[in-house]
């Protein structure tokens, strides 16, 4: 049975069961046979992540205090080791149940023919199991009746697994299917589930922008954080510097750089040079590039955003790495705005150049200034554990993966690298701004309205360490709660009905979001590991049917009033599955976008009121 890598990573994680050769057998997958992944990665920008993850589980005390060097980056090579689980049985013919320690066993009692030693009937799997919050997982035994053993056994199923019964064949001894967990002995008896069930392996990773060509250390340094929001905010250009320019300068004090400086300066003067001179030569393009010149910009250029911000240094470097990903992602030499569309169509004097005219006015009908797409937007899909049971909570136990046949000592981290098709989405600050101030989220407006400082507004009041995967973002965090849900609403929104316009399936999409920015990203996240293309056309030919039926399908759920009036989102109008979503469903509203509880972002007279100012 053969499988792609990404597959792997959400279908066949060591610790699941799984069914195979049509439904005909179930197999539990022990580990992988894998390779090491050392290059083209961060690891610790990997580890960084898994250790601000594990936070929210109430045990997971074989991953704290753990270090990179702890862990080790692991991708399927050759194939995923499996094993028939469970091993107990109903003979299709006489209905006597049967259940074997392991295949040996299985075997010999079987006689090799694996078929019922009673009346050598077929021999079929029960497909249930018992699974515990601990991460226990096994087959469900034959249990003896006192009397005359296990050999006269039968499964009598009820009106509920709970009511399944053992029945001796001969006394009618009944014998019930709960039990307590063997592995950690917890008093609460535990009963059998159906191996499919969805809370017995809950997958626990996530997905990052890969950024492999930026040192780590480097990456998690104070000064790289300055230097990279100082970009995002223009000041690098403003100097006439790149930023790798910048960080690759190893980090020295001020005062150090202006003390050599003056060192050759009175070098060049012992020299013979008078004051004229060294004022050339310091204002020369060569001298610009120099050292001197680039600890200078460096110093000036972090002592500005000091002057700007005031973070922890934790804050301020997951701000960083969030804005150097987008930074990063616009970089992309397959990218696009939606202006070249319409000059492409311009120049081949395309039969859509009419509908492609109005693309810039439909993304800013969403509140969208710049629409781009690109075809290789490097994404890490990383997985390090998993939960039976409780999701996540103070009653959750986070169980890492079978150590690596490779490696018996270091924790797995099994990943998946792709190149995935991508639409980015930068929205109108200024407009969400208003946005705010109309529905009294914030007091007053910004005074300053230029670009930098529009930038510096949402850099100052988002709190992306209140945004976390699980939790909704807290109601004292009301300004980040309401750009989060309203960037999040969107997303859902665009998600699910692109699925039906590019011909992917609404689980092969995923998310990315940034408040900070803001912007949002929707990528291909299918199973295959290739591209098909399918939100590149989305964006050059279908954005009027996409964008006009995403404002429709917002409008109405099948649960209204209900659902408008409770929450605003539910399974039938904005949830999507885990794979898709980054927030699990959280802060997701429609009253957002078309009003009720607030002014909405897209309702028609916001639009015009906006547009008029």
């Amino acid at each position: 049975m053969r499988r792609g890598r990404a597959q792997a990573t959400y279908r066949y994680l060591p610790g699941m069961f799984i069914d195979f050769e049509d439904g005909n057998c179930i197999a539990f997958i022990d580990r992988w046979d894998s390779y090491e992944v050392k290059e083209g990665i961060n690891k610790k920008r990997i580890v960084e992540k898994i250790k601000e993850d594990v936070k929210r589980f109430g045990e997971a005390k074989l991953f704290n205090d753990k270090t990179k060097d702890d862990y080790v980056i692991l991708s399927p090579r050759y194939g995923i080791d499996v094993e028939l689980s469970p091993l107990t049985f109903i003979c299709e013919k006489c209905g006597l149940a049967h259940s074997y320690f392991n295949l040996s066993q299985f075997g010999r009692m079987t006689n090799g023919r694996y078929t019922c030693s009673g009346c050598g009937g077929k021999l079929k799997q029960l497909d249930l199991i018992y699974k515990h919050s601990c991460g226990y997982a096994g087959q469900v035994p034959v249990r003896a009746c006192p009397t005359h053993g296990k050999d006269n056994m039968r499964l009598v199923r009820g009106s509920s697994i709970g009511e399944n019964r053992w029945v001796c064949e001969k006394c009618g001894h009944k014998i019930s299917l709960n039990t307590r967990c063997p592995n950690c002995n917890d008093p609460k008896f535990i009963h059998p589930v159906p191996f499919r069930q969805g809370d017995v392996f809950q997958r626990k990773g996530f997905p990052i922008i890969n950024l492999p060509f930026l040192e780590e250390d480097k990456l998690y340094s104070i000064q790289s954080s300055k230097l990279i929001i100082g970009d995002y905010l223009g000041l690098v250009d403003q100097y006439g510097f790149k930023l790798t320019e910048l960080l690759e300068v190893e980090d020295h004090e001020e005062n150090t750089s202006n003390e050599d400086l003056q060192k050759d300066i009175s070098k060049w003067r012992a020299a013979g040079m008078d004051d004229k001179q060294i004022e050339l030569i310091l204002g020369s393009n060569v001298f610009s590039k120099t050292v001197f010149k680039i600890q200078e910009v460096k110093n000036k250029i972090i002592s500005e955003i000091d002057t700007y911000i005031t973070l922890k240094p934790e804050d301020m470097n997951a701000m960083a790495i969030a804005l150097f990903e987008y930074l990063e992602t616009l970089k992309s030499k397959t990218k696009k705005h939606v202006n070249d569309v319409i000059d492409e169509a311009k120049k081949t004097n395309s039969p859509i150049l009419g509908s492609v005219t109005y693309f810039p006015d439909l993304f800013k009908k969403i509140g969208v200034s710049n629409p781009y797409v690109i075809n290789d937007l490097s994404i890490v899909n990383a997985t390090y554990g998993f939960t039976r049971e409780v999701e996540e909570g103070p009653k959750s136990s986070l169980i890492p993966f079978n150590w690596d046949r490779l490696d018996g000592k270091r924790l797995p981290v099994y990943i998946n690298k792709t190149e995935a098709e991508a639409i980015i989405l930068e929205f109108d600050r200024l407009k969400i701004i208003k946005w705010l101030f109309k529905n009294k989220i914030i007091s007053q407006m910004p005074t300053e309205l230029d670009e930098k400082s529009l930038k510096l507004w949402f850099l100052k009041n988002i709190h992306s360490d209140a945004i976390t995967r699980f939790n909704e973002v807290p109601v004292e965090n009301n300004i980040t709660k309401a750009v989060y849900g309203l960037l999040h609403t969107i997303s859902h929104t665009l998600l699910k009905r692109a699925s039906s316009q590019c011909g992917l399936d609404k689980d092969s999409l995923g998310e990315l979001i940034f408040a900070e920015i803001p912007a949002i990203i929707i990528y291909s996240n299918n199973s295959t590991s290739f591209q098909l293309g399918g939100l590149f056309t989305l964006f050059e030919s279908k954005v009027r049917p996409w964008i006009d039926l995403a404002i429709q399908d917002v409008e109405n759920c099948i649960y209204d009033p209900l659902c408008i009036h409770d929450k605003g989102s539910c399974h039938a109008c904005l949830f999507t599955s885990e794979i898709s979503c980054e927030h699990s469903n959280k802060d997701l509203d429609r009253n957002y976008l078309i009003g009720g509880k607030y002014v909405g972002f897209w309702n028609k007279r916001f639009i015009e009121e906006v547009k008029n100012e």
